[in-house]
C-alpha cells in the first residue's frame, strides 16, 4: 500500500514534459476573492480553533458572519454538495414541459467522474439527459478538469483527495482521469505560461 504512495507522490514531482496544448473552450477562475473581502482576515484563519495556548480569556465567540464574506464566491460559478436524494426532487417534472416524470425510468448514465447524468422520460413523451455539469467534448463535465487543476495547484495529492471523497461518498473522478487531465491539460498551460 506505502508503494503506490510513494508511486503517486513520484509521479507528481516527476519532471514536467512538453504536451501538445489542445484548445478547449472553458474557463477557470482561480482568483482569490477581492481585497475588500479578505482585508485583515487570514485565509488560514479557523474561527472555531482556539489554540491551546491562548488564555482562557481570548474570545473565539466572533461571529461567523464576519467570515462568511471570506469564502463568498457570488462573482463566479460555485460548486455545491447536493445530496442525490435532494436532486431527485428536483426531477420529478420536466424541464421542458413541465408533466411529471416517470421516476422508474430515470437511469443514470455511464460513470463521467463528478459528472452526475441522467437520462429522463417524461408522461408527455419528453426523452432528454440532464447533467449537474457543463459539458467538454473529451473531458465530459467541466467539473472533472477543475477538479484536477484545483488539486494540482492546490498542491493535494490525488490519493489524499481520493480518500477522502471515499469517506463522504462523493462523487469524483478516478486517478487514471486525474493523472491524464494533468497531463493532457493543466500541465501543457502552466508550460505555455512559463515561456
Amino acid at each position: 500500500m506505502k508503494e503506490q504512495g510513494s508511486n503517486d507522490e513520484a509521479s507528481q514531482n516527476a519532471p514536467l514534459q512538453e504536451t501538445p496544448v489542445e484548445e478547449v473552450s472553458f474557463e477557470l477562475n482561480f482568483s482569490p476573492p477581492s481585497s475588500s473581502v479578505t482585508e485583515g482576515v487570514s485565509i488560514d484563519h479557523d474561527p472555531d480553533y482556539e489554540c491551546s495556548s491562548q488564555s482562557s480569556q481570548t474570545s473565539t465567540a466572533s461571529s461567523l458572519n464576519e467570515y462568511e464574506e471570506c469564502f463568498n464566491t457570488s462573482g463566479s460559478k460555485r460548486f455545491l454538495l447536493v445530496y442525490e436524494d435532494n436532486l431527485g426532487e428536483l426531477l420529478k417534472f420536466c424541464p421542458i414541459c413541465g408533466s411529471p416524470v416517470i421516476s422508474e425510468e430515470i437511469e443514470e448514465l455511464e460513470n463521467e467522474g463528478s459528472q452526475y447524468s441522467v437520462s429522463i422520460n417524461c408522461l408527455n413523451g419528453c426523452n432528454f439527459i440532464w447533467q449537474t455539469q457543463p459539458s467538454i467534448p473529451g473531458v465530459k463535465g467541466e467539473g472533472n478538469l477543475t477538479l484536477t487543476a484545483g488539486l494540482f495547484f492546490s498542491g493535494i495529492q490525488f490519493s489524499k483527495f481520493h480518500q477522502f471523497a471515499s469517506v463522504i461518498n462523493l462523487k469524483s473522478t478516478g486517478k487514471d482521469c486525474y493523472y491524464a487531465f494533468r497531463e493532457k491539460y493543466v500541465i501543457p498551460v502552466i508550460l505555455l505560461y512559463n515561456r
